[in-house]
């Protein structure tokens, strides 16, 4: 009577069993299309089997076996950690390119351009009123372009701190809820590993990707410590330790917890990409258009101070004036008026010896072996390269970072397929448990009227 029972009990077990295998099966399908989710598969212990001690073996449920691969998740992140980089890089050098658009004479180089045109017909009529100050108007539009192209340039430059802050918040505000989901998978640990809690986690370390580089490690107790750049912590279990940016001075600066700069360590994802802009970029630029400001206003204003004015007297005063921190920004013409333009040679009063010598800087090889215009040229060049860069990285980046999603996918999704064959396999066996079950069941039953 013994072994009746504990067969009872034994088919009643591996009924439940394959009652949970049904239930992971329904689990997956129900979450298919929820993001970063990854398929579950039942294990089973097989139990003892030996009759001769009334050990009647059966199945027993294992813990559930994820499919998720952390080598094809960490592909992803390191892969959209690289397109994020780049697609914000691409977006602030387009943003900029308009401040050196060279299209229809506009621009500094246009301003250059008609400057020195307007120089060379005051050289056919030195003393012509009107030809001087068209000289002087022209003058000042150069200046006027240079201080424009700066200020966009700056105006750039704080675009992208605010850019940054709020990135830094979205980083901070990340690494709060990893803190929180690591609190919940500590306390639901005992009872095993949650799919669900599985794919709010990822999903929220894909959305960190986008944003800087990272490492992570799994603890014993179901918990995730996070590594910004893979050296300073930033989550661990249910602690968070916020990062900050400090712009007050000439480059950027992203401050841990412990007031350390980890700058250096944040090298993809859409935060370094913008510390880049700002710092190499900007500045690059800022400082090649401040190098042509000053270099433009010496010349300008040494040649001019080699020549004779309307009088016969050397020029009281410079044409331009600007600040040696930054040429470009503080350019501005000075007081000189039209009469004072040195247009004769000191052999030569009231000739056009200066002003033609004048007119030859706008061809002259001045600057690192180019004229004013080529070297802004260069600058102009340089920039739209590095547009190009950008989207051909992203491009490139985005391919792979759709292969690497592909990869995990193939490897981590619910496919309906698979689940329809397992659907139909549990049924099945639950099905024979059940007979089994019947069998021993009506056995039982016989035997109790037998007894009775």
């Amino acid at each position: 009577m013994g072994g009746i029972f504990t067969s009872l009990v034994t088919a009643t077990n591996t009924l439940k069993t394959f009652e949970r295998g049904l239930a992971v099966s329904q689990n997956n399908v129900s979450n298919a299309s929820t993001p970063n989710f990854a398929s579950q598969r039942p294990t089973f212990d097989a139990l003892r089997f030996e009759p001769s001690i009334g050990i009647l073996g059966g199945v027993a449920n294992g813990p559930l076996a994820s499919s998720r691969s952390n080598y094809a998740e960490q592909s992803v992140w390191r892969q959209s950690q690289l397109k994020n980089f780049y697609e914000q890089q691409r977006t602030n050098l387009e943003a900029i390119q308009p401040v050196f658009d060279i299209r229809d004479g506009s621009g500094i180089g246009g301003s250059l351009n008609q400057l020195f045109q307007s120089i060379s017909q005051w050289s056919v009529s030195p003393n012509d009123r009107s030809s001087r100050e068209l000289v002087l108007a022209r003058a000042g539009a150069v200046a006027a372009s240079f201080r424009g192209t700066a200020a966009q340039l700056k105006q750039a430059q704080a675009n992208a701190d605010t850019q940054i802050k709020n990135l830094v918040d979205g980083i901070n505000a990340i690494g709060a809820r990893i803190a929180k989901i690591n609190s919940e998978r500590r306390s639901n640990f005992g009872s095993g590993r949650d799919p669900g809690s599985d794919a709010v986690l990822f999903r929220t370390l894909e959305e960190l990707s986008a944003l800087t580089n990272f490492t992570t490690i799994e603890q014993d107790d179901g918990s995730i410590t996070v590594f910004l750049g893979g050296q300073t912590t930033f989550a661990i279990g249910d602690r968070q330790y916020p990062i900050q940016a400090d712009l007050s001075g000439g480059t950027a600066k992203i401050i841990n917890s412990s007031t350390d700069d980890i700058t250096s360590q944040l090298t993809s994802g859409k935060l370094p990409a913008l510390i880049t802009f700002r710092d190499q970029a900007l500045n690059g630029y800022q400082a090649q258009l401040d190098t042509l400001a000053s270099s433009f206003a010496d010349t300008v204003n040494t040649a001019l101070a080699r020549g004779l004015d309307q009088t016969g007297a050397s020029p009281r005063t410079a044409l331009y004036t600007y600040d040696g921190t930054a040429a470009a920004a503080t350019l501005q013409l000075t007081d000189l008026q039209s009469g004072e333009l040195a247009g004769a040679a000191l052999n030569a009063p009231g000739g056009n010896g200066n002003a033609l010598e004048l007119s030859k800087l706008g061809t002259a090889k001045t600057l690192n072996g180019q004229s004013f215009v080529d070297f802004y040229s260069t600058l102009v060049a340089q920039q739209g390269r590095d547009v190009e860069g950008a989207r051909t990285a992203e491009k490139t980046h985005n391919e792979l970072l759709g292969q690497a999603t592909t990869y995990r996918e193939e490897i981590s999704a619910v496919s309906l397929d698979a689940e329809a064959a397992s659907i139909l396999q549990f049924q099945r066996s639950y099905q024979a448990a059940a007979q089994i079950f019947k069998v021993v069941n009506d056995m039982a039953e016989t035997l109790i009227g037998i007894l009775r």
